[in-house]
């Protein structure tokens, strides 16, 4: 199956701000229909049923994606493998897996994502 044509489970937090409005804004990309979010903070025990590699303290850390296939991708490279099935994006993805590209990535998501808390956005 072609990359492409890989469902994506997104497992988020579902209780932080930021993560829900960066589920939201991913649906806007995803004209395929291909992703799936899955909030970890309200439904953890059937997620870890279907997806039992996966431990809740990791999934509370990073946001996860899981491809129809089974592979899994979190954090920054969980957001590289989503490029694949958003046509938008499609002309950068070369330029997504450059080593310097992937290395600022990183920094920059796991900077957001231990400070996610701290900035909580009140969808309301």
């Amino acid at each position: 199956m072609s990359r492409r044509m890989q469902t994506r489970y997104v497992l988020f937090d579902g209780g932080c701000g930021v993560c829900s409005r960066t589920v939201r804004l991913l649906h806007y990309f995803d004209l395929f229909h291909k992703t799936v979010p899955l909030d970890i903070a309200h439904d953890w025990p059937r997620i870890h049923e279907q997806f039992p590699r996966i431990a809740f303290e990791d999934a509370m850390r990073d946001m996860h994606v899981v491809t129809s296939v089974g592979d899994i991708y979190r954090g920054f490279d969980g957001y590289r493998s989503l490029a694949w099935i958003f046509p938008l994006l499609w002309p950068i993805l070369p330029l997504l897996y450059l080593p310097p590209i992937r290395w600022i990535g990183w920094r920059i998501y796991r900077r957001v994502a231990d400070n996610r808390h701290a900035c909580q956005y009140n969808p309301r």
